[in-house]
């Protein structure tokens, strides 16, 4: 029997790796769900960003689902200190997820009632059932390749492909897209972290048989396809994972700093659709950013162009665009490359980095951001319609010594600040923001063992919002005004997050 056949049924699809969020989606699916809190698969925040852009661009829903698997102790760990469940529940409904699957069934009840990540979930649920959690800030598109095969790249990866059970290999533009994830959400390679006691004397039972760092034989379609990560240090703490389990649960350790979550760099301001996505959709994004190679069959230069004529600001590089698209680019691509070993922002003075470029020729209403130290454009600006056309002529954004060239990086540095709501000035946090009808809320998360102390700026909050109020707590926040933005400084626990809403009195 097809599900299909019974249109009244919603289907829901659990998907490990956010990659899968759209194929999901465009195949049918009405709610897609990404398994997350484990350690062996991507980090929450590509997870919200795949799932979210995946929902609005198919008209679907889309939730996370908290896993109690532990892969590095092989074993569930309902009773371990639930701070890393409690980051994620706030991180994820404040992000838009709408439905929260709780993995374990009964595990999470034990003779004396609910367990510790149970209470912690029925703590989390108490405060958020009657929250109004409000549309969350995202004002950036980001546009991969429907065929793009990308995932988070774990800080252990030692060979050059880009999804674990296919094997597919990278092609180019697929390191800038590792670039530009790992500094939208530094430290979001460590989530996939299934070593961090080290190397195991005995690596029996394995990480995961199904897991991203080992595909052991019932999983393997051949005896070539086996596959076990190398351990990133040749020694470690226990023998095998079972001690480790047994060390971890007598001990009750707390597992976040075992189980790290990125933090953010622009703030979580990120959707991410496939290239089949219609323009109409982009137009609830001032910004659009084209990342890796676009699939040819689905024109999205030409949706591109429509969007930053009905006035987006549309972000491209040299090889999604060449050189026939100087009519519309704001400058004539050269089929060549060059080598580059400065480059200057405006009138400051050079950076020194190696990358590489294509020569180019601004047409005449085209400005000119950052250039080589001999004059050649690296960064134009060309109006377009009501919008813009941002190129950078550094293939796919890619450095010669980092993923994501500096130029690129003060690119995105300057053009998302436009857009940014939230200004966090402090130790690296993770910070989102939502608006609703009668409030203003962020939250910051210190994913730290050190507490977190710094300065929150919500720009453009209306005068009429005049009281702050700690979200978990109900206290009162002291905040000060300037123009049209708000300022609070805040103190965070280790591991713990805050949640500020304003309001009117």
């Amino acid at each position: 029997m097809s599900v299909r056949e019974h249109p009244e049924l919603k289907v829901w699809g659990m998907v490990g790796y956010a990659r899968s969020a759209h194929d999901y989606a465009r195949h049918g699916v009405d709610t897609i769900i990404v398994e997350r809190s484990n350690d062996d698969i991507e980090d929450l925040q590509t997870a919200i960003a795949f799932a979210r852009g995946a929902a609005r661009q198919f008209g679907k829903s889309w939730g996370i689902d908290l896993s109690l698997w532990w892969g590095v102790i092989y074993g569930c760990v309902p009773d371990l200190d639930p701070s890393l469940y409690t980051r994620h529940l706030w991180i994820s409904w404040l992000s838009g997820a709408r439905a929260m699957r709780i993995e374990g069934g009964m595990m999470h009840f034990g003779p004396e009632g609910p367990r510790v990540v149970a209470r912690a979930v029925d703590a989390f649920g108490t405060i958020a059932r009657d929250l109004a959690p409000g549309v969350p800030d995202v004002p950036v598109a980001l546009i991969l390749a429907e065929d793009h095969g990308w995932m988070t790249p774990p800080y252990w990866r030692t060979d050059n492909t880009a999804w674990n059970y296919a094997r597919i290999p990278y092609r180019q533009g697929d390191r800038g897209i590792d670039g530009f994830f790992l500094n939208a959400f530094p430290g979001s390679n460590y989530a996939m972290d299934p070593f961090p006691a080290g190397a195991y004397d005995v690596d029996n039972p394995p990480a995961t048989p199904f897991a991203l760092s080992c595909i052991t034989p019932e999983f393997a379609p051949r005896p070539e396809d086996m596959f076990n990560a190398e351990p990133p240090i040749p020694f470690g703490r226990f023998a095998s994972r079972d001690e480790a389990r047994r060390d971890f649960l007598e001990e009750n350790r707390d597992p976040s700093p075992y189980r790290p979550m990125g933090d953010s760099r622009w703030g979580d301001i990120f959707d991410v659709f496939t290239d089949d996505v219609r323009a109409e959709t982009l137009r609830a994004y001032p910004v659009a950013v084209m990342l890796g190679q676009p699939f040819p069959e689905n024109h999205v230069k030409h949706t591109l162009r429509t969007y930053a004529e009905a006035g987006g600001t549309v972000v491209l590089c040299a090889g999604q665009v060449g050189p026939d698209d100087a009519g519309w680019c704001g400058v004539a691509i050269e089929p060549e490359l060059r080598a580059g070993r400065a480059w200057r922002w405006k009138d400051e003075p050079p950076r020194h980095e190696p990358f590489r470029y294509c020569p180019g020729r601004p047409s005449p209403d085209t400005e000119v951001y950052a250039a080589t130290t001999s004059g050649d454009p690296l960064v134009t600006s060309v109006p377009l319609g009501a919008g813009r056309v941002i190129t950078l002529m550094v293939p796919w954004y890619e450095g010669g010594n980092s993923p994501l060239c500096g130029v690129a990086l003060r690119a995105f540095d300057e053009l998302f600040n436009t857009v940014q709501p939230v200004q966090v000035d402090g130790p690296p946090a993770e910070w989102l923001s939502t608006s609703g009808p009668d409030h203003r809320t962020v939250l910051v998360a210190n994913h730290d063992s050190a507490p977190w102390q710094g300065t929150v700026t919500l720009r453009d909050l209306p005068d009429l919002y005049t009281t702050c109020r700690d979200i978990v707590t109900d206290q009162p926040i002291p905040f000060t005004r300037s123009g049209k933005s708000a300022s609070a400084e805040l103190a965070i626990p280790p591991f713990s997050v805050k949640v500020i809403r304003w309001r009117p009195e």
